[in-house]
């Protein structure tokens, strides 16, 4: 089990609402990825100028080194979408 923080900067001079969504890459391994506690997909507010940090727990499970043993990495990949 891991603990990551995403850290979210307003540098605008306005409030804004940001919503954001996830992508695992090699996607292939995204059965073997569970999160446990997320931010995505809520919307979240972020007064000017801003800062806050968002924690992801999640673990990878065992069975991705039989299953694919040549994968080295995992990446969580976050689109941050601004409204």
């Amino acid at each position: 089990t891991s603990l990551i923080f995403f850290r979210l900067i307003n540098l605008t001079n306005q409030d804004v609402s940001i919503l954001t969504t996830y992508t695992i890459f090699p996607s292939l391994i995204s059965a073997y990825v569970n999160k446990l506690q997320c931010f995505c997909f809520e919307m979240i507010h972020l007064n000017k100028n801003e800062s806050i940090d968002l924690p992801v727990i999640f673990f990878l499970s065992k069975a991705i080194n039989m299953d694919f043993p040549f994968i080295k990495k995992v990446i969580l990949f976050y689109d941050v979408h601004i409204y």
